[in-house]
């Protein structure tokens, strides 16, 4: 059997994920799914507010997802009560809650990432049946209305797009609802896949099944869930080739039609001697079509992927540690940005080294950009064209946010700390370190980037984004 002593790397890996830094066939109950909390409200058309003016956003719901704008609202998942949340569409320039429906979390335990998606209009959310034994997935249009609703089994995640469907993971398999029409289809359940799924929220999943005794002779499986399109299995020796049999795969992403998948070599416990010095881990390229090696590279271990669809970011990661009591001590030391279809290096930024649990030295400025702290001072890296320099005074990027994630009691009193790709804030560079007096001037002068896969959003004049948990946002044009 195989015992893992990288599993620190994939902890930075989620850390990274979650934090940017610097369902199921109907289960036959008869409850329908609960009402909405309160109906759509119409007022008179406010003025238009003039640039520069903050949101007063001290009546408004906290939040504790990333942000969706559509049409002149925006919409996000706020603390309920009594319910576990509140999906709530909120009128910027009225600073008036437009509509809010009842939403139910997911019955499992301890931590829970939320994402707030839209489809054709449609934002999915989870509901309790009347009777509260039973659940559905619902969708809210840009009225509040909610023109459709699919019960479910026990969900085990939240709903996130799947091309152009809404998809959820259940206790019995994955559900993929028509957000137009709520028309949903039913596919493989989560038994039928037999290896360690690999991927997250991705169609088709991509999934490694190891050799029964524990030693090569792995492959990997494309497995679609709702169709037999692109089904297929490919030696994992094949991929990474080495006379090495502990190469093991831990995670994949996919970046347009590349699979990038990082493998770590899985040493025994008993053969490590100290100090340690970890090895370091290796990124894999193949073809999301049939699965055919393209690429792979060792030394490198998977960070993030940034924004645009032809971007791969990698880290060097130093794993230590001095004596089989100490703590294990992870230091990224220098991020590259790779041609996915290639593996090449389209630039290599050094880092000042950190440990990513307690910091972070790098963060997304736009989909084809990055500010880096680097040992001479912040520099803006332009991943497309491969360049990097200094940030200019003033400029804005994307920070930690303040405080610890925040919790969401649901009715049976149990706590859950809530992630989401958006946590964090704006926050203003002087080209060699943070300073954050005032976040406004920057924001009204248009270089707040549209940052993707963390919370910033235009609706109407207004740029909005989630401050630690509180709605906040600038008119920038008047």
């Amino acid at each position: 059997m195989r015992r893992r002593v990288r599993t620190e790397a994939a902890a930075v890996t989620v850390a990274l994920l979650l934090v940017p830094l610097l369902g199921a066939c109907p289960d036959g109950s008869e409850g329908s799914a609960a009402p909405s909390s309160t109906s759509p409200t119409t007022h008179p058309a406010p003025e238009v507010p003039p640039a520069g003016m903050p949101l007063d956003a001290d009546d408004l719901p906290k939040v504790v997802s990333n942000l969706i704008a559509v049409g002149d609202h925006v919409r996000y998942y706020a603390p309920g009560d009594p319910s576990d949340l509140e999906l709530v569409a909120v009128d910027p320039t009225s600073g008036r809650v437009e509509w809010r429906h009842d939403a139910a979390l997911p019955p499992s335990a301890g931590e829970v990432t939320i994402d707030t998606v839209v489809a054709d209009g449609i934002t999915p959310f989870i509901q309790r049946t009347d009777d509260g034994t039973g659940y559905a997935l619902a969708g809210a249009g840009g009225d509040g209305e909610i023109p459709w609703s699919v019960p479910i089994d026990r969900p085990l995640g939240f709903p996130f797009s799947c091309e152009d469907r809404i998809c959820i993971e259940t206790a019995v398999g994955p559900v993929a609802v028509d957000p137009a029409s709520g028309e949903h289809q039913v596919g493989r359940s989560m038994d039928d896949l037999v290896g360690l799924q690999l991927s997250i929220d991705e169609e088709p999943s991509l999934q490694w099944l190891g050799h029964p005794e524990g030693r090569g002779g792995d492959d990997i499986l494309s497995v679609p869930r709702f169709s037999n399109d692109g089904l297929w299995t490919r030696p994992f020796d094949e991929l990474l080739p080495s006379d090495d049999p502990t190469w093991e795969p831990e995670s994949a992403i996919r970046v347009g039609d590349t699979w990038i998948l990082s493998a770590y070599q899985q040493e025994a416990r008993g053969d490590i001697t100290y100090p340690y010095r970890g090895r370091h881990g290796a990124m894999i390229g193949i073809a999301a079509a049939d699965g055919a090696p393209l690429w792979h590279r060792e030394g490198l271990d998977f960070c993030l992927v940034a924004g645009a669809e032809d971007q791969v970011l990698a880290c060097n990661t130093d794993v230590t540690q001095e004596s089989a009591e100490a703590d294990t001590v992870v230091q990224i030391t220098s991020i590259a940005a790779l041609d996915p279809a290639t593996g090449l290096d389209r630039i290599v930024v050094p880092l000042a080294p950190y440990d990513p649990t307690v910091g972070g030295a790098f963060a997304p400025n736009g989909p084809d950009r990055m500010l880096a702290g680097t040992p001479t001072g912040i520099q803006e890296i332009d991943l497309a064209a491969g360049t990097a320099k200094p940030a200019a005074p003033g400029q804005v990027g994307w920070c930690r946010m303040r405080g610890n994630p925040p919790e969401v009691e649901g009715p049976d009193g149990a706590t859950r700390t809530v992630y989401s790709r958006a946590f964090g804030r704006p926050c203003a560079l002087d080209g060699t370190q943070l300073d954050e007096p005032d976040l406004l001037a920057p924001i009204v002068s248009g270089e707040l980037p549209p940052v993707a896969g963390v919370s910033t959003v235009s609706v109407g004049p207004w740029v909005l984004w989630n401050d630690s948990g509180n709605l906040a946002g600038v008119v920038t044009e008047g």
